[in-house]
C-alpha cells in the first residue's frame, strides 16, 4: 500500500495537469478571460494544496479539491484502462492491471480516510 500523502500528491498533480490541458482547449483560450482565470486559479489551488498537505490538510475547500482530484484521477485511470484493454484485445493480448487495481483500491481507502463523499 502506498503512503496517503504520496497518493494524494499523484492525484493532485494529475488533477492540475488535466485542468491545465483543459485550459489549452481553443474554445477556452479564445473565450472569456474570466473563465480562463478561474481555471488557472483551480490549477494554482491544486498545486498549493500539494505544498501544504504535508503540514496540515485543514479547510473544507482543500477537502473539496482533494476529493475532486481523487475522483478525476480514478475516472482517468478507468478510462485509459478501457482504451488500453480494447486496443490490446484488438491484437489478441490480455494483461493484468495489478498496479491500476492497487491504485483504485487505494483511492477507495483514501477517499474514506479523508472523508470524501461517495459518487
Amino acid at each position: 500500500m502506498t503512503n496517503t500523502t504520496e497518493f494524494l500528491t499523484r492525484a493532485l498533480r494529475h488533477y492540475a495537469k488535466r485542468i491545465k490541458s483543459f485550459a489549452e482547449n481553443p474554445d477556452i483560450k479564445n473565450g472569456n478571460d474570466i473563465i480562463e482565470q478561474d481555471i488557472q486559479f483551480a490549477v494554482k489551488e491544486a498545486e498549493d494544496i500539494i505544498e501544504i498537505y504535508n503540514m496540515k490538510l485543514g479547510g473544507s475547500n482543500n477537502m473539496k479539491v482533494l476529493c475532486s482530484a481523487i475522483d478525476c484521477y480514478v475516472h482517468d485511470l478507468l478510462e485509459v484502462r478501457k482504451i488500453v484493454e480494447k486496443r490490446l484485445a484488438d491484437i489478441g493480448i490480455s494483461i493484468e492491471y495489478k498496479n491500476v487495481d492497487r491504485e483504485l483500491e487505494e483511492a477507495k481507502l483514501i477517499k474514506s480516510k479523508v472523508g470524501c463523499p461517495d459518487r
